[in-house]
């Protein structure tokens, strides 16, 4: 019978993200330049989507993300 529950961490990791896109006028620069910002969106929603559900006003949880660790450099 459990007499403690303890809640260390959470990992959490986008492995494939598949897109498809184009530009309207088929420049192949603003695809390109679109697709790139897809995934650092995407790795930031790595670390701030469990920093927003686990944080409360006295526990601030801390994420980790490619992105993010990136920007510490």
């Amino acid at each position: 019978m459990a007499r403690d529950v303890n809640f260390s961490g959470l990992s959490l990791d986008v492995e494939h993200l598949e897109t498809q896109a184009n530009s309207k006028d088929n420049d192949r620069k603003k695809r390109i330049n679109f697709v790139r910002a897809q995934g650092s969106r995407a790795s930031a929603m790595e670390h701030s989507v469990p920093e927003q559900m686990f944080s409360t006003e006295d526990s601030p949880a801390e994420g980790i993300s490619a992105v993010k660790a990136l920007a510490n450099l």
